[in-house]
């Protein structure tokens, strides 16, 4: 009975734990290595705040990696994140990357080709959005509930937008810079 009460307790005690996952931090910014010279940008000790520049590259003993993504959660919650600029080479933003964030301004790159499911949700101070030419497919809720989101400019490959991905934004004006050029 004693050692069922101590196995439960510790299980218990584990699962509040809020674990932060990331292999190290440049600059402020954490990173999780994904392949032999490829990394992404996770959440980390403190809450990313400010305007925050991803780098294309970061160092790591030596050894030069790629920023490839913006991983799950990474910016979660950051209600003083001010601005973003992702690298070119970026090509995904994971699940929730930006959820409930205080983004006003994201500068995405042009090898952007995946963007999860609710990435930008929430994010209520994010004005417009320049979508890249290479980003085909919009998930669902990707920016549901921007509710500050007037301006929104699509790729020209852009071929499917999944269910409520625009629901509940203020959106004035959308098209494709292709299509629509003046």
């Amino acid at each position: 009975m004693k050692k069922r009460f101590v196995s439960c307790f510790v299980l218990a005690l584990l699962g509040s734990l809020n674990v932060l996952a990331y292999d190290f931090e440049s600059d402020g910014i954490y990173y999780t290595i994904t392949g032999s010279n490829t990394v992404s940008v996770v959440s980390g000790d403190y809450v990313y705040d400010g305007d925050v520049t991803i780098p294309q590259a970061v160092g790591l003993s030596g050894k030069t990696y790629l920023v490839t993504a913006i991983g799950e959660n990474a910016f979660k919650s950051a209600t003083n994140l001010e601005s973003v600029t992702l690298p070119e080479g970026l090509i995904i933003i994971g699940n929730q990357a930006f959820y409930q964030s205080g983004v006003k301004t994201v500068s995405l790159p042009s090898t952007l080709s995946s963007m999860g499911t609710s990435a930008f949700r929430e994010c209520t101070n994010l004005q417009g959005i320049v979508l890249p030419d290479a980003l085909k497919d919009i998930k669902e809720y990707a920016f549901y509930g921007c509710t500050n989101m007037k301006t929104l400019v699509f790729g020209v490959q852009t071929v499917t937008i999944e269910k409520y991905a625009f629901s509940n934004t203020s959106i004035e004006i959308a098209r494709s810079e292709e299509r629509f050029s003046r």
